[in-house]
């Protein structure tokens, strides 16, 4: 179909317009012309003064006397993430220039709206616009992305807020290389085998959240390679993986990456972008961007909007010059792959024996901020050690939450029991609740663990009672330095090499008992080391053992103790528990607490439940976050291993070179 001629843009050149200059020659017939550089070249026929030459058609530059070309458009405020709605003034430094313009990201013409006046951008838009002039070619197109993020009424503001670009490298940290250089992140400089990294030092939130970044990979060539990621990741300050197709981010984990990759390393093309996690090569599965018009190899400023909602992972990149856009998303948990609510978060790129310039120009990231959590549920009567059934209550204060519970110890979800009224306990059982309140996320776990002590003479009659936790240390005989902190025995303080005792002041019967107490032992890490014991004893108040794997408790004589040793001393593994008697070292033989899914590096609150029969130790103890659960036994004669039918009860605990904080949390003792 024939073209049609806008008459509101002047026409690039015509043969009359600088007189004889651009006449035409006397071209050679039936020969087609040649187009190259941007000009035409026709050959001059054998009548023409200077047969055998060329002429060459085509625009001078401004400078050689050709048209004038009108300044390209610019923003204010720029492109970016925003909190609010923005009036948006675009300007053209051409004298007369009238500027066109669109806001759904497609090319502006002469008949796209007029500029008159500021734009109002209230939710995420791209702006493009031309400016048109009397006597001056269209000026390019100019291309700004707005996103307007406006979560939690826009109280949340950017945690990584650069809009505008990087003024100095303060609050990152920048491995191999990487640099601000020219008010821009520069992840690789064009040099061959190049992997490099850069990290915004602070972790932030990535429950939900907005990020945007533009970025230009320059040359503009084919083989500019080879690409780079966005990663989120809790391997550290210094994470950074391998050179050209590893993109510097081939095995950091545990990590999220989206990447933008430029050459062909495995069959991922040369043009894609994908999701990535825990630091595998990230090439195949890959997404092709070519179909949508986005080429990373254009040279072109290109605009990456990604959100996360918490559930998915959705990618929107914007070629800032041509409007081709590209969306891509992935369901993904990130908290869960990356080991926490909060990451570093930052960029990473390689280079191989093809090479790039990767630039960051300008970055903000925006935590959304998370729903409001449901109050924890309380239990009345508090947990604890009694000589009947109780009947238990639970409430919430959070209005309109729905409470779930188990009786067995294991964690509850939605899918448990819907509180109603009060729960008989007839027996001793663990009970767990959550709570959930419309519009909030759900509360953590509680636990209440009940001991019902029916049994034997005395009537379950409770000696030492501290359910609720140690309101002071009267009562107790300390040795070493431990201490009543926070309502808690503090056994140990993360000190090296100590050895710590705390005795009940008082002996009690041990011919048939049932001992109930809560423990926690920080920090939550693989070397917290190196454990504690309850202990039963008649060497007196005054006993104590030695440091480190000696637990306090080796050479206490005329003893029984149950450990909980964290520390591999002597071939009894990292996680165990055992009994041991007179003052024997607390090592060997020893039961492995791992297959049963409890780890005393977990952090996590233990309760231990001991009974005593007057012929066999019987020991349980419950992880109260995870529900899992250990169980083992030792036939002993208490009393006639310490040596009467009283004793000293209380813990021992040891650090060595590496050192932990333990502390005991709540402690019931009571006789059958």
């Amino acid at each position: 179909m024939p073209s049609v001629i806008d008459p509101a843009i002047p026409p690039l050149w015509s043969s009359g317009q600088a007189g004889n200059r651009d006449a035409n020659g006397g071209s050679t017939k039936f020969a087609a012309p040649t187009i190259a550089n941007g000009k035409v070249y026709i050959g001059n026929s054998e009548n023409s003064p200077n047969v055998g030459s060329l002429v060459a058609y085509g625009l001078l530059t401004s400078g050689g006397g050709g048209t004038p070309t009108a300044a390209t458009p610019t923003f204010s405020p720029p492109a970016g993430t925003y909190t609010g709605t923005q009036s948006v003034t675009i300007s053209d430094a051409t004298s007369g220039a009238t500027i066109y313009f669109t806001t759904n990201g497609s090319t502006p013409t002469t008949a796209s709206t007029v500029y008159t006046g500021q734009v109002s951008v209230s939710a995420s838009e791209t702006l493009r616009a031309i400016a048109v002039a009397p006597g001056a070619n269209p000026s390019v197109v100019a291309s700004a992305a707005y996103t307007i993020d406006t979560t939690g009424g826009g109280t949340n503001p950017p945690a990584v807020n650069d809009p505008n670009g990087f003024a100095n490298a303060t609050g990152f940290t920048f491995l191999n290389g990487s640099a601000v250089t020219g008010g821009a992140l520069q992840l690789t400089d064009g040099g061959t085998f190049e992997n490099r990294a850069v990290w915004y030092t602070t972790p932030v939130n990535v429950q939900s959240f907005t990020t945007d970044f533009s970025f230009q990979i320059t040359p503009a060539i084919a083989n500019a390679s080879d690409g780079f990621t966005f990663t989120i990741q809790n391997m550290g300050l210094n994470a950074h993986g391998g050179i050209g197709g590893a993109l510097g981010y081939q095995s950091i984990e545990p990590s999220v990456a989206v990447k933008f990759d430029t050459f062909n390393n495995d069959g991922e093309g040369v043009n894609s972008t994908g999701f990535y996690t825990n630091g595998v090569a990230p090439t195949v599965p890959s997404l092709d961007l070519t179909p949508s018009g986005v080429n990373l190899h254009s040279g072109d400023v290109m605009h990456a909007h990604l959100t996360y909602d918490g559930e998915t992972l959705t990618l929107t990149l914007t070629d800032t010059v041509t409007g081709a856009s590209f969306n891509a998303s992935q369901a993904i948990n990130i908290p869960g792959t990356v080991g926490g609510n909060t990451a570093f978060v930052g960029f990473t790129a390689g280079t191989g024996g093809t090479v790039s310039t990767q630039n960051i120009l300008n970055w903000t990231y925006t935590p959304a901020p998370p729903p409001p959590t449901t109050a924890q549920p309380a239990f009345s009567p508090d947990a604890g050690t009694y000589t009947s059934a109780k009947s238990v209550t639970i409430s919430d204060s959070s209005p309109g939450a729905t409470i779930y519970f188990t009786t067995n110890g294991s964690a509850p979800t939605t899918s448990s029991t819907v509180y109603s009224g009060p729960i008989t306990v007839s027996a001793s059982e663990t009970l767990r609740a959550i709570a959930v309140a419309p519009g909030d996320a759900p509360s953590t776990i509680v636990s209440a663990a009940y001991t019902i002590n029916t049994a034997g003479s005395g009537g379950g009659t409770v000696l030492v009672n501290y359910a609720n936790g140690f309101a002071s240390g009267t009562g107790f005989t300390f040795l070493g330095g431990p201490m009543v902190t926070g309502g808690a025995l503090e056994l140990t303080d993360s000190g090296n090499f100590e050895n710590r005792a705390a005795w009940y002041g008082t002996a009690v019967s041990v011919q048939s008992f049932t001992t109930d107490f809560s423990f926690q032992i920080t920090p939550a890490s693989p070397n917290a080391s190196d454990g504690f014991t309850f202990t039963m004893q008649n060497m007196g108040l005054n006993a104590d053992g030695g440091i480190g794997g000696a637990l306090a408790y080796q050479s206490i004589t005329k003893s029984v103790a149950v450990k909980f040793d964290t520390f591999n001393n002597a071939g009894e593994g990292v996680n165990s528990t055992g009994f041991y008697t007179n003052g024997a070292a607390p090592t060997v033989p020893s039961l492995d607490l791992t297959p049963s899914g409890i780890s005393l590096h977990s952090g996590n609150v233990m309760h231990a439940h001991l009974t005593y029969d007057g012929a066999t130790l019987t020991l349980t103890l419950t992880d109260t976050v995870t529900g899992a659960i250990f169980t083992g036994s030792q036939a002993i004669d208490i009393p006639g291993t310490v040596g009467g039918n009283t004793a000293f009860v209380g813990f021992t605990a040891g650090t060595g070179g590496t050192v932990s904080t333990q502390s005991i949390l709540n402690w019931t003792y009571a006789i059958n």
